[in-house]
């Protein structure tokens, strides 16, 4: 119930900012309690003093928040902006004279701002709060830094385990009968099995908890598309302070938006952008070693840990968001830290963990070689790669009416409603070559991050895309750096990594390796496990952690070195250029497989580039003389060309990845290549 503006509540607002009780009991009272210091009654003066200079409001959170919303937000959409048509101007209560004496706040940014105070302390179950106006007035940059500091990283953080599983295992995209709490755990992962079989024995949410089996097929998967559940991630132990002593909780990670509670792929690699600008090392180390867990688990970075998502990965960045976690280093010491710091200032650097970036360059290795270097995403003919998903039939995450108009002309051929065929090609009862192909796509076209656009629309997996192999390109570029940097010391002095065999025979390198120097450079190049490799790498820490190791002690083993993955990036530099490199344009294009020609669609995409140093210094001062031009609009960068995607309409409408929209990974991207290969 909201009450009074009492003394004590006062009283208890401002110790909580860190005041004394004698000093608020000075600043509020009408005179200095009796006996008190007589010092006090200079600080009494110095806090008034204080507060008035400061402006400090005294804020009955359920009197003003509904008054403030009613006023002011008349369009009814829970914001104040230049659209409501309120006055603008509110009274506030100072709290020098306990909240009696007002002064107004004025301006649509100011009260927005306290809307969204007030919003957060009802959250936190306060009544009443002191807020000083230079946060109402704070400048709009910074706050916007703080909050991201300070709230909604909090916010965004998600934990598989006994905290977290009730809200996580619901699925507003579960469109199947079967709505029961589902998670789905490897095979392998002995320790999530048993934490997991304790949380469903124990709790009262009607878990259920099913054990994967060791082979992941397609066919497997669309068996669970009417059971679908959460994919487990990895667990560790931490010290629990109420329990003093460690418990198993979640390895954290951090969903793209409010309404999510899975790890997206190519989102959690900006997000741990975030996190370092922000200083959060440690969250962004764990999104690393979830991303480990699901290589190892589950063959690939999944598009994101749901069951329908198993067979469609997402843009690989797995190379540099690591690096960039490793290479973090804390601010140095500061006398007052800057707007974008928050909390304790650092003294001293981060001790980097090379053992933990090895163990991570290995899974990186294994998703190259076993996802994007095998099939059915390699082009053996070419050596690139393309988005190329595994899934059969329809995605079952989507709305149930969104295939409805691709679904109609089957339907009245087989004489039966949509429904009946949904039922049909789904249960495979019927075969349409077609159907499947146009799925096909759509699955690749979300495996691209880029769902939907016109630009891969209906052809996703016949596209060699640009982006994709510019990623690639940086992984073969990252990995033959980080050989060099905490790669094992062999006999001879050289550096190198153990590989298991296996991975790599399951890709096309074999052969696209047989006729270049790089079956010179992998000969005689087997690695003894005893002998040669740290325990590190093979031995798991099953009494701390569930994050895997990415060797086994029964692999067959070969060293790779830095020299035979340069040959590779400059294999796919050169075969980009051949390809897809338009001189007159300024672009890169993507290769259109089965017309055997470059698309013609000018995509922003053509800087992933720049960004991952596959274009030459003269390729980049052309992009930036003739194709950069093309995506700058007022406010950024468009993600193609008007004239590439073409008319809209009722039949034909906007796509999100196609022009006019504009998204922060392609500027994010951008800047970091121009800075890098244009004005470094």
């Amino acid at each position: 119930m909201c009450g009074p503006c009492t003394r004590s509540v006062w009283d208890t607002a401002l110790r909580g900012m860190g005041v004394g009780s004698w000093v608020v009991r000075a600043v509020l009272a009408a005179q200095v309690p009796e006996g008190a210091p007589a010092v006090l009654h200079t600080q009494r003066e110095v806090y008034v003093r204080l507060y008035q200079r400061l402006g400090f409001a005294a804020v009955d959170v359920c009197d003003v928040l509904p008054g403030n919303k009613q006023q002011e937000d008349t369009n009814g959409d829970f914001q104040i902006t230049i659209l409501d048509g309120g006055p603008k101007t509110l009274k506030l209560g100072s709290a020098e004279s306990h909240g009696f004496n007002k002064y107004d706040l004025r301006g649509t940014y100011v009260l927005s701002n306290l809307l969204q105070e007030l919003a957060l302390a009802k959250d936190l179950g306060k009544q009443f709060i002191v807020l000083p106006e230079s946060k109402l007035t704070e400048n709009p940059v910074h706050r916007l830094s703080r909050m991201i500091a300070t709230s909604f990283w909090a916010g965004l953080t998600r934990t598989m385990d006994r905290k977290g599983m009730h809200i996580i295992c619901q699925d507003p995209k579960n469109r199947s009968h079967d709505q029961s709490l589902k998670i789905y755990v490897p095979y392998e992962d002995h320790v999530a099995q048993a934490y997991y079989r304790n949380v469903v024995e124990t709790t009262a949410w009607g878990l259920q908890l099913h054990v994967l089996p060791p082979d992941i097929s397609p066919e497997y998967v669309k068996t669970l598309d009417e059971h679908p559940g959460i994919l487990s991630l990895a667990l560790h132990k931490t010290y629990d302070p109420l329990a003093r002593a460690e418990v198993w909780r979640g390895v954290p990670f951090v969903v793209p938006g409010g309404r999510f509670n899975e790890m997206y792929g190519w989102d959690s690699y900006f997000e741990t952008l975030g996190l370092l600008v922000d200083d959060k090392v440690d969250l962004g180390k764990h999104m690393v070693d979830n991303f480990c867990y699901q290589i190892h688990h589950y063959g690939k970075i999944l598009n994101a840990n749901r069951t329908y998502y198993l067979t469609r990965s997402q843009p690989p960045f797995l190379t540099d968001m690591a690096r960039r976690v490793h290479a973090y280093q804390a601010p140095p010491y500061a006398a007052e830290p800057s707007h974008h710091h928050h909390g304790p200032i650092p003294t001293a650097p981060v001790i980097r963990d090379d053992a933990w970036l090895l163990r991570v360059l290995l899974f990186a290795i294994k998703e190259y070689y076993t996802v994007w270097m095998a099939a059915p995403r390699i082009d053996n003919a070419t050596g690139l790669s393309a988005y190329h998903p595994t899934g059969i039939g329809m995605p079952p995450e989507t709305e149930a009416t969104h295939f409805l108009h691709v679904l109609a002309p089957y339907a009245r051929k087989h004489g039966v409603s949509v429904e009946e065929f949904q039922h049909m090609y789904n249960s495979r009862a019927v075969s349409e070559p077609d159907l499947d192909a146009y799925f096909l796509h759509d699955r690749a076209v979300r495996e691209s991050g880029h769902d939907t656009t016109y630009r891969l629309e209906h052809r996703c997996a016949s596209l060699l895309t640009v982006d994709l192999n510019a990623l690639l390109h940086k992984y073969e570029a990252d990995i033959a750096d980080l050989i060099d940097q905490v790669g094992v010391v062999r006999p001879d002095g050289s550096k190198a990594v153990p590989v298991p065999t296996a991975w790599w025979q399951s890709s096309a390198l074999p052969t696209l390796d047989e006729h270049a120097d790089i079956a010179v450079l992998c000969a005689n190049a087997v690695a003894d496990l005893a002998r040669d490799v740290p325990a590190h790498l093979y031995t798991p820490d099953h009494a701390h952690t569930s994050v895997p190791v990415p060797l086994r002690a029964t692999d067959t083993l070969h060293w790779t070195t830095s020299a035979v993955w340069r040959h590779r990036a400059a294999r796919r530099r050169a075969t980009m250029t051949r390809l897809m490199w338009d001189e007159a344009a300024g672009e890169f294009f993507d290769w259109d497989m089965a017309a055997n020609a470059r698309s013609a669609y000018h995509s922003v995409t053509t800087l992933w580039a720049l960004w991952a140093h596959v274009a030459t210094r003269a390729q980049a001062d052309r992009m930036v003389e003739v194709a950069l031009p093309r995506y700058e609009m007022l406010g950024g960068l468009v993600s193609g060309t008007e004239a590439s995607r073409g008319a809209v309409s009722l039949d034909r409408p906007n796509r999100q990845w196609d022009y006019p929209f504009g998204w922060a990974p392609h500027q994010i991207m951008a800047w970091h290549g121009l800075k890098e290969l244009v004005f470094d």
